[in-house]
C-alpha cells in the first residue's frame, strides 16, 4: 500500500477574495480615468477662468485727545490731569475733547460718511465666582448727519466738553440708591460709518475708537485706549480669458498608467485565485484524529487490498485504537472526497472499520 499525497502545490498565488476584487477594480477604474484624462487632454481652445482683483483698499486712523479739567480747589495747584495720572474724581470738573480721524482710499470715488460720540457709563459687580454688568447707560453727546465726498479720502477735525461731574454724581447716586460697590468707568466713544461703491461692488466700513476714564469712585483713572489704525482690502472676483492647447505630457503619463494597469489586471486574472477558507466539521475532528493517533495511522491511496462491505462497523475512533493495539496492527487511514474518512483494522481473517463523515 502507499500513502497518499495530501498536499498539491499550485502555480498560482493566493491572496483572499476582498484584495483579489480589490486589485481588479482599482486597476480597471485606473484604466477609465487615464482614459477620460487622455480624452480631456485633446479639449482645446478658449476658456475662462475666475480670479480675484483688488479693486480698492483703504485704511483708518482714529484718535481721541482728551484734556482733563479740575475744578479750582485749595489742595491741587495744576488745572489739569495728564494720561496715566492718578487723581480724586471730586475734583475732575469736565474734559475738553478733541476728535480726529482720517480715511485714506486707494483712488478717487464718492463716499458717504457719518459719524457720532457716545458717552456710556457702565458699572460691574464682581462676586468671588463671576463679574455681572449692573448699568450700561449711553448719552449721544454729538452726531453727524451724512456727508458726500468726491476723493480718495476725507478728515475729521471735531471737540466738545464732556461733563464729567454729571456722569460723576450719576455713579454715586446708582450706587447709593442700590446700597452697591461697583466698578465704574465713562466710556468716550467715537464711531464713523462710511459707504462707497467701488465697481459696482458696496463696500461698509465701521470704526470705532474708545477713550476710558473711573467714575463715581474717590480715585479717578485715565486710562486712555491706543490709536486704532485699521487696513482693508476689497476684491472682486473677475474672469479671464484662458487658451488651451492639446496637453501631449499629460497623454503620454496616461498611456503609461494604462499600460502598466492593463499588465497588472492580466496578472492578478491569471497568475492569483482566492484564498478559500473552508471551516469544516469534518476536517477539524480529521486533523485531531490524525494528531491524537499519528504513531498508530497510515494514510493509504486506495482499498483495492479491503472490501470494507464485509467489514464490522464500530461505533468510535477509541475501539479502533484498542483492536489496533490488542493485533499489534497499524490502523489504515483513507480519506473520500473530503467528506468521509475510514479507519479499518485487520485482525487475522476480519476486518473493523469506523466511518469518520
Amino acid at each position: 500500500m502507499q500513502k497518499k499525497k495530501r498536499f498539491q502545490i499550485s502555480n498560482k498565488i493566493k491572496i483572499g477574495k476582498s484584495i483579489r476584487n480589490f486589485l481588479i477594480i482599482f486597476l480597471i477604474g485606473s484604466i477609465i480615468v487615464a482614459f477620460y484624462e487622455i480624452i480631456q487632454s485633446f479639449n482645446i481652445g478658449i476658456g475662462v477662468i475666475k480670479e480675484k482683483k483688488e479693486i480698492y483698499k483703504y485704511t483708518n486712523r482714529g484718535d481721541l485727545i482728551a484734556k482733563i479739567n479740575l475744578k479750582e480747589n485749595q489742595y491741587v495747584d495744576e488745572n489739569e490731569v495728564v494720561e496715566g495720572q492718578v487723581y480724586l474724581s471730586d475734583l475732575i470738573s469736565d474734559i475738553d475733547l478733541d476728535i480726529e480721524y482720517t480715511f485714506d482710499g486707494s483712488k478717487t470715488e464718492e463716499i458717504m460718511y457719518d459719524y457720532k460720540i457716545d458717552a456710556i457709563v457702565n458699572a460691574s459687580y464682581s462676586s468671588p465666582k463671576e463679574v455681572y454688568d449692573i448699568l450700561n447707560k449711553t448719552e449721544t453727546l454729538k452726531e453727524v448727519k451724512e456727508q458726500k465726498t468726491t476723493s480718495n479720502g476725507f478728515k475729521i477735525k471735531d471737540n466738545l466738553t464732556v461733563d464729567y461731574e454729571k456722569y460723576h454724581q450719576l455713579v454715586k447716586n446708582f450706587k447709593k440708591s442700590m446700597s452697591i460697590t461697583a466698578d465704574s468707568n465713562l466710556i468716550l466713544r467715537l464711531t464713523i460709518n462710511t459707504k462707497l461703491n467701488v465697481d459696482e461692488k458696496d463696500i461698509g466700513n465701521k470704526y470705532v475708537v474708545d477713550y476710558k476714564i473711573s467714575v463715581g469712585d474717590k480715585v479717578a483713572i485715565i486710562d486712555k485706549v491706543n490709536k486704532n489704525k485699521e487696513k482693508d482690502t476689497i476684491d472682486k472676483e473677475v474672469q479671464i480669458e484662458d487658451y488651451t492647447d492639446v496637453n501631449y505630457t499629460k497623454i503620454i503619463i496616461n498611456v503609461v498608467i494604462i499600460i502598466i494597469a492593463l499588465l497588472g489586471l492580466k496578472m492578478v486574472i491569471s497568475k492569483t485565485e482566492e484564498l478559500k477558507v473552508i471551516k469544516n466539521e469534518f476536517k477539524g475532528e480529521l486533523k485531531k484524529i490524525l494528531k491524537s493517533y499519528g504513531d498508530k495511522i497510515v494514510e493509504i491511496q486506495d482499498l483495492q487490498n479491503i472490501d470494507i462491505e464485509k467489514a464490522t462497523k464500530v461505533k468510535d475512533i477509541v475501539q479502533i485504537r484498542k483492536l489496533a493495539e490488542e493485533a499489534l496492527v497499524p490502523i489504515y487511514c483513507y480519506v473520500k472526497d473530503e467528506q468521509e474518512a475510514y479507519f479499518i483494522v485487520t485482525k487475522y481473517e476480519n476486518s473493523y472499520i469506523y466511518i469518520l463523515k
